[in-house]
């Protein structure tokens, strides 16, 4: 995790953390996932979001993320955590200019497989 990562609210959300506990991999226990049909009245046209609720193994600190624009296939096996989550800048990374931004996966077990345009991110 780091400030510059392009999601919103990642600066409160790294300062709400512990400093051992500011890395994505440590949040693999999925308590909920999400996704539905929204129609966006700025641009005109039906999208899907989608809500996760991760917490570290201990259940200590438990974090939400929203999806914004979710695109293309989502993989997610249904199960209660993942071994090692991680999240891809595309934009800043690929050079991606619109649509896909960002890709949420587990880059283990490939048990979490998500792509989108936006993530928003706070601490519960």
């Amino acid at each position: 995790m780091n400030e510059d990562s392009g999601i919103i609210g990642i600066k409160e959300l790294l300062q709400g953390l512990p400093r051992e506990m500011q890395f994505w991999h440590c949040f693999g226990q999925v308590h909920e996932f999400k996704y539905y049909k929204i129609y966006d009245y700025e641009e005109w046209h039906e999208r899907y979001d989608a809500e996760i609720v991760l917490s570290d193994r201990d259940e200590k600190v438990k974090i939400w993320l929203k999806l914004k624009n979710v695109i293309g296939d989502i993989k997610l096996h249904m199960t209660q955590s993942i071994s090692g989550l991680n999240i891809r800048n595309l934009r800043k990374e690929c050079g991606f200019e619109s649509g896909v931004g960002f890709h949420l996966y587990d880059f283990e077990n490939e048990d979490i497989s998500v792509y989108c345009e936006e993530i928003e991110a706070k601490i519960l």
